[in-house]
């Protein structure tokens, strides 16, 4: 449980449409848990422990090293190659428990998908624009607290 900004962070990697149907980048994500602030994010075109050690090395450069960096138990985040950085600069890693589908809420609504995204009928013309610089401000469109 985190009691201050900068003391558990949470990553996980989600899968993004591409230009072409079937094509798909995996953006990788790391929040604050207490500030729900993103702290690092990437887009890469594949996933793997190498992109994710690089992502956590900037962002810790930048952010600072947490006490706990929490993820699920996927092959990107149980890899040798996360572990080793991780137990380097003594940050303890947490891992969802066996058989839990997600012990952390706040991370998949944030980076839930854009496809799961509601529309009404009436909307299904209207780009989805909110969280843009300049887009439309519709709660509808919005992931709140994120």
């Amino acid at each position: 449980m985190a009691t201050a900004p900068r003391e558990v962070y949470s990553w996980d990697t989600t899968k993004l449409p591409g230009p072409v149907k079937g094509t798909y980048f995996d953006a990788y994500v790391m929040i604050d848990i207490f500030s729900r602030y993103i702290v690092g994010a990437h887009v890469q075109t594949h996933e793997s422990g190498l992109l994710a050690a690089e992502m956590m090395t900037e962002t810790f450069a930048v952010h600072g090293i947490p006490n706990v960096v929490h993820a699920d138990r996927g092959t990107s985040m149980t890899s040798k190659t996360v572990a080793t950085p991780l137990a380097d600069l003594e940050a303890t890693r947490s891992h969802s428990g066996p058989r839990v589908s997600n012990d952390n809420p706040i991370q998949s609504h944030c980076s839930r998908p854009s496809s799961t995204a509601r529309y009404s009928r009436r909307d299904r013309h209207r780009p989805m624009t909110a969280g843009v610089p300049g887009g439309v401000a519709d709660p509808r469109f919005s992931t709140p607290g994120c």
